[in-house]
């Protein structure tokens, strides 16, 4: 794959995961609106650019294997390819599925439905098979490219936590930072595994940072509801600096890591993101307030060899996971009368217009 085709589908993916929020906050503060509303043109066009960039990548490679019914043989024994393919087939096919899905169940607001899934699931492949099929490129471009992909891999990982990002969950917070925790590792393997190295993790972290701080910046001038900038890329700075950790202890601690990072982020960014119910580090460490965990917890911190603080972190992070939440704070479905939305919030942000979610 050349450094150009490599930019450009980076590029796109970025531009869909730009699409993306701006179409949560659009269902946020609007309500369901046509097939072609600009938030979902700003998508397609995305999915679309980074698909077209796919597709010369495959012909490209058809013509350097010599062309014909060999050549396409030879294509299609790249995983890169077929994972890029799939992803690519599996994304544009959810936009019908998904209107599909609306006309016989009715319009709903959850993220979490079959289409929306398979849409993130196949954006994710697609990024993922982009990446893969750059390891080889060369050239000027090349590292860029690399990190755009990589950037587009950590955000698509990141959608499934995009309501409660918008403080407009539709389950409980008590899944909130173990989905969050589970797509920040996932991303980590999948980024050290296809462009190794510290230096290479820590551009992926600015990138992908930069691009939630743009996001939060067109939406707010666009007078459109915000998100918050999750702290992906300060858990993918501890990745780097555990580097010669082993692989399984890194991931644990970085998963751990999750709601250390999240909870300051979420309250210097109150209201935007959504409330959890570990409400507050403990402050007596080592040992949580009282709760079932607690015995457990001040069991494990009584040691002090590094084997029994990597321990102490993981089982502490358990106790913040398995607090009793709160009940989630949800937002009632909007009713439509007349072309315009109403309802009650029931949020933390009663001074705000009421939310119309609908998918």
């Amino acid at each position: 794959m050349s450094a150009v085709v490599g930019l450009s589908g980076g590029a796109g993916s970025l531009l869909a995961l730009l699409g993306v929020y701006l179409d949560d906050a659009w269902h946020t503060d609007v309500g369901r609106d046509g097939f072609f509303s600009p938030p979902h043109l700003l998508l397609y066009a995305g999915v679309l650019v980074t698909s077209l960039s796919v597709l010369v990548w495959v012909v490209r490679s058809w013509r350097q294997a010599g062309g014909g019914a060999a050549g396409a043989a030879d294509v299609l024994r790249s995983p890169a390819i077929w994972l890029a393919g799939v992803g690519g087939v599996t994304t544009v096919l959810s936009a019908p599925l998904d209107d599909a899905w609306h006309r016989l169940f009715g319009r709903d607001a959850v993220l979490w439905s079959p289409p929306h899934l398979a849409a993130v699931a196949g954006t994710c492949a697609l990024a993922v098979g982009l990446l893969a099929g750059l390891q080889t490129t060369r050239g000027r471009g090349a590292g860029a490219a690399r990190v755009l992909a990589a950037a587009a891999v950590v955000g698509s990982l990141q959608v499934p936590v995009l309501e409660y990002d918008s403080d407009v969950p539709q389950f409980s917070p008590t899944w909130y930072l173990p989905v969050a925790a589970i797509g920040v590792c996932l991303a980590l393997v999948i980024v050290e595994d296809l462009f190794p190295g510290g230096r290479a993790l820590v551009q992926v972290a600015v990138v992908y940072t930069v691009v939630r701080v743009l996001v939060v910046a067109v939406l707010a001038a666009l007078g459109s509801s915000l998100t918050i900038v999750a702290p992906v890329g300060l858990a993918l700075g501890l990745a780097v600096l555990l580097r010669g950790t082993r692989r399984v202890w890194r991931l644990l601690l970085v998963g751990a890591a999750v709601p250390l990072l999240w909870w300051p982020a979420l309250v210097v960014q109150e209201p935007v993101g959504t409330s959890v119910a570990i409400t507050t580090l403990p402050w007596r460490w080592p040992c949580p307030p009282q709760g079932p965990w607690r015995s457990p917890c001040c069991t494990a911190t009584s040691v002090a060899s590094p084997a029994a603080r990597r321990r102490r972190l993981v089982v502490w992070s358990c106790c913040c996971y398995s607090r009793s939440p709160s009940p989630p704070q949800r937002r009632p479905r909007m009713t439509q009368d007349k072309g315009r939305w109403s309802g009650t919030c029931g949020s933390r942000r009663p001074a705000r217009v009421c939310r119309a979610r609908s998918r």
